[in-house]
């Protein structure tokens, strides 16, 4: 991966981050080693804190895809396929983020129900 690939996917986990603050108030980050090399946060962003285990973000992973090419398959099998027990995060919960002209989420639909049920 190129210097411009990986400043490109840097700068869009950091939109991510941002997106989220304004969604939620609640302060997110970029991993450590995001997109690196994958040993200790399996996500790309994180909430800063722990949130309440009544919030439906409590143990939500968030994989960030600031690409040209359009790959839903491939992403979306890294996401189910992440090794999630670093933060205990149960299996099917993510969100996945893309951007083409403006930013775009992917999750399951078991997990929609609880965030709309939530809320």
């Amino acid at each position: 991966m190129s210097k411009l690939e990986r400043d490109k996917g840097r700068r869009g986990e950091y939109e991510v981050r941002d997106i989220l603050k304004d969604i939620t108030g609640v302060p997110w980050m970029r991993t450590p080693l995001s997109g690196g090399l994958h040993l200790s946060f399996p996500w790309d962003v994180m909430p800063v804190h722990v949130l309440p285990s009544t919030s439906p973000l409590a143990k939500t992973g968030v994989e960030v895809k600031n690409c040209a090419v359009l790959k839903l398959p491939k992403w979306i099998a890294q996401c189910e396929e992440a090794e999630i027990d670093y933060l205990g995060f149960p299996k099917g919960d993510w969100l996945l983020f893309f951007k083409r002209t403006q930013w775009y989420v992917v999750m399951p639909v078991e997990q929609l129900k609880r965030l709309l049920q939530h809320g």
